[in-house]
């Protein structure tokens, strides 16, 4: 059987298998992980392929790992589990060479050699597998428009920096494998600003204000205890309320209290100046306000 139809095959039982009802919680954990930061719930474009290769428990399981430690599958099965947890996705150039074509991650440097061929010439994301030393896709690629390439570049490599300085150094190829939330958030915002038509990355903006707050666990009693905010993600990590208002209860604003710090963004500047009214008069001394930001597109992809 050709390799890209026992992938496709393995990656579709798994995903099943995945989605019983008995892995709820392990699916519902996933989609708050995949949502955290969307400005909607909608946001969901590529979260099947994510989840089944490059999601993590909080036990650092990934969805292969509970299969087999579920279902026991023989040593054949085991090596195609095996082969779709360990893929990579990620954003690369390409170059044809006869019938063929190498492909170089635009991030790690490496190279694939890949056995087919794309009339395309602009960057893509995929996802590519290595099964017995040789490099297979199975979707089709995504291409992006030329001038989305130095965005994506600068985004990622400033989020790894970031990674690195507050954590510690990892190797890139590490890095993008337990961040390639990164691009499928990247193709999120790309769409969104293709449907409204608004390709000029100074169109494509969010207006964020950042406080220091004194007591956290205050904070977040006093948003989940007001109309006026829906507390749509709460974990160890932090919690993401929605600031509703109007006549319609309209969401004006995504808001963010993680640790000592509470960061509200919003799509205008008057929902913004709104906004913090609301928090200051709710929280009052308790918030202490850092700063005010206008984002562009390459600022959000993370």
């Amino acid at each position: 059987m050709e390799t890209k139809v026992i992938l496709q095959d393995a990656v579709d039982k798994l995903l099943f298998w995945a989605l019983n009802e008995k892995h709820a919680d392990v699916v519902k954990h996933a989609t708050e992980v995949f949502l955290k930061g969307s400005e909607s719930e909608l946001e969901m474009q590529g979260f099947n392929d994510w989840f089944i290769h490059d999601y993590r428990t909080k036990e650092n399981k990934s969805i292969s790992d509970l299969y087999i430690a579920e279902e026991s599958p023989d040593q054949d099965e085991v090596k195609i589990l095996k082969v779709l947890s360990s893929s990579v996705f990620s954003a690369f150039e390409r170059m044809a060479i006869k019938d063929k074509m190498i492909v170089k991650d635009l991030f790690t440097k490496l190279d694939y050699l890949l056995d087919e061929n794309f009339e395309s010439s602009s960057v893509m994301l995929v996802r590519i597998y290595t099964m017995d030393h040789k490099h297979t896709l199975v979707e089709s690629p995504e291409f992006l428009p030329d001038e989305y390439k130095s965005m994506l570049v600068k985004g990622m490599l400033e989020k790894y920096n970031e990674y690195c300085r507050l954590y510690a150094p990892v190797q890139m190829e590490t890095f993008i494998k337990e961040h390639s939330l990164v691009l499928y958030r990247f193709l999120n915002i790309i769409d969104s600003t293709a449907t409204e038509q608004a390709l000029d990355e100074d169109e494509f903006i969010v207006h964020q204000s950042t406080y220091i707050i004194k007591e956290s666990p205050k904070a977040h009693t006093l948003m989940k205890n007001n109309e006026n905010f829906i507390l749509s993600l709460d974990d160890e990590a932090g919690a993401v309320f929605k600031l509703v208002a109007g006549e319609h209860k309209e969401v004006i604003a995504e808001i963010v209290l993680a640790d000592d710090r509470l960061e509200i963004e919003c799509t205008s500047a008057n929902a913004l100046d709104h906004s913090k009214e609301v928090i200051e008069d709710l929280l009052e001394e308790n918030a202490t306000h850092l700063k005010d930001e206008v984002l562009h597109i390459d600022d959000l992809i993370g």
